[in-house]
């Protein structure tokens, strides 16, 4: 396994407004071969095997690998995330996604729902100041 992981959202990312933009593509594809990254989706395409099989065909034939897929804690996207980080230990990572996530963030830290459920190194990433997950998080904007 690469050290370097991408996690992947998919609609806002390479999929926009339901098509595949096959320039989103073509720029991971880069990042992909010039950073050496394999690919954890954290994209809710992972949860439908139809829409799984066809990201995982469509980077595969643009050998853009698919290591894993964050596991479903209740759509909280960060906790899914900071919990695959805890199992897997990547040497450094980044989040490609629309979504909010450091909103989510601040939310999650607000509400501690989850802090006597994680792992101590998730609980410390979920105490962890703004900043230090703001360093791995890159929001794409759709237009």
């Amino acid at each position: 396994m690469s050290p370097f992981v991408i996690f992947l959202d998919v609609d806002g990312v390479i999929c926009i407004k339901g098509k595949i933009n096959y320039i989103c593509l073509l720029y991971l594809k880069t990042i992909v071969e010039v950073t050496g990254a394999n690919i954890v989706l954290s994209s809710n395409w992972r949860l439908q095997d139809e829409f799984k099989n066809s990201i995982t065909k469509l980077l595969s034939e643009r050998n853009i690998k698919i290591i894993g897929f964050t596991e479903s804690i209740q759509d909280e996207r960060v906790l899914e995330i900071l919990t695959w980080i805890d199992q897997h230990k990547p040497y450094q990572w980044i989040v490609l996604d629309d979504r909010n996530l450091l909103s989510e963030l601040i939310s999650l830290k607000i509400s501690k729902k989850y802090h006597d459920k994680v792992t101590p190194l998730v609980r410390k990433w979920l105490n962890a100041s703004i900043t230090c997950f703001s360093n791995h998080f890159v929001k794409t904007e759709t237009y």
